[in-house]
């Protein structure tokens, strides 16, 4: 049912991650859609999540995760979905490692874009420092105080699967 679902654009994806971590745990996607998005400045794509759970600890969701080169700034955008009514909210929260701890030092409102089982489009492109992301039709663009040296897709929590496609054909 899921790849049919996605299979609604007409071009093949350059890549598919399927994503299934329990509750607390998270899945990254591999190094392709990093090298990718370095390469050639962005990519777009459809993510479609069908169940999440959480803890007490521990939303669920899907994100890409831009870090600088120590691993002690990151910015995240992308959604969280409630288990229990299937809610799907999108945003970003920026943090800083501080003293061994990470503190947030941005947190948007969260905007719904959707319910579970929902197919999400999405993209990110970046030149140098300046970023713009794009989940269920909501932008959110960015100055970082970092040029992102690591860039991570992942779900936690949550089952579902991505599908990423040419930048060259960026949505919208």
């Amino acid at each position: 049912m899921t790849s049919q679902v996605l299979a609604q654009r007409t071009d093949d994806p350059i890549h598919r991650f399927k994503f299934d971590p329990p509750a607390g745990y998270l899945r990254e996607d591999s190094d392709f859609i990093e090298n990718y998005v370095i390469q050639h400045g962005g990519v777009t794509g459809e993510v479609m999540v069908v169940a999440c759970s959480t803890t007490d600890e521990f939303d669920a969701g899907f994100r890409v995760r831009l870090e600088d080169e120590t691993g002690n700034t990151i910015f995240f955008v992308g959604f969280i979905c409630d288990p229990e009514t299937g809610v799907l909210t999108a945003g970003i929260r920026a943090s800083r490692r501080v003293n061994g701890e990470y503190k947030t030092t941005e947190d948007t409102d969260f905007v719904n874009i959707g319910e579970r089982g929902d197919v999400v489009g999405f993209s990110l492109s970046m030149i140098g420092s300046d970023v713009s992301a794009q989940f269920g039709g909501h932008t959110w663009q960015r100055r970082l105080p970092f040029k992102p040296s690591v860039i991570r897709f992942y779900g936690f929590g949550t089952r579902g699967v991505a599908n990423f496609y040419d930048s060259a054909k960026m949505l919208g």
